[in-house]
């Protein structure tokens, strides 16, 4: 259980972070132009 607890939260971190970078590229480019 702790192996894919681990791994779950792996995956979920994953996505926020690629999810944040997305946002705030977004926002760079708008702030940029």
């Amino acid at each position: 259980m702790r192996r894919s607890w681990g791994g779950f939260n792996r995956i979920v971190l994953a996505h926020v972070a690629a999810a944040l970078w997305d946002h705030f590229y977004r926002c760079d480019k708008v702030l940029l132009r």
